[in-house]
């Protein structure tokens, strides 16, 4: 049975929005421009804001792990676990006493995820402890800004 999955992340560029007589975005002939920025798992989506002092990266999605207080409140909920292995990452796991086992057998790593969202990872998903539903950000773009 397959059981392995994958994170991913997605990132579109639309513009018109708003249609202010210049654009926000170099290159482009009026409106608004707007980034809308889908993740799912722990991918990282980054745009480059040039400052005064130089270029400046800016963070369009944040990483779901089992670290962010409302993942574990999620994956509590759908009756999974939430616990620090023996090296002290963060993990998942929908069985129970996984996590101390983790500390005995390294074998028992592939039934605890360090991702609390992703494709895929079948034996996660019923019940939905490893979401498949993407966080999704917009951001408006403004002319210091390189994607």
């Amino acid at each position: 049975k397959l059981q392995d999955g994958c994170t991913a992340i997605v990132a579109l560029l639309v513009d018109g929005f708003e249609a202010p007589k210049q654009s926000t975005a170099p290159g482009v002939t009026g409106g608004v421009t707007k980034v809308f920025c889908a993740n799912l798992g722990d991918c990282r989506g980054i745009l480059c804001r040039h400052t005064k002092t130089g270029w400046l990266p800016v963070r369009l999605s944040e990483d779901h792990t089992p670290s962010r207080a409302d993942e574990q409140k999620r994956v509590i909920a759908a009756g999974g676990q939430v616990g620090m292995d023996k090296a002290g990452v963060w993990r998942v796991t929908k069985q129970k006493g996984a996590l101390s086992e983790l500390k005995k057998d390294k074998k028992e790593e592939r039934r605890a995820l360090t991702t609390t969202r992703g494709f895929g990872f079948l034996d996660m998903k019923s019940p939905s402890i490893v979401s498949a539903s993407p966080e999704v950000k917009v951001f408006t773009l403004t002319p210091e800004d390189c994607m």
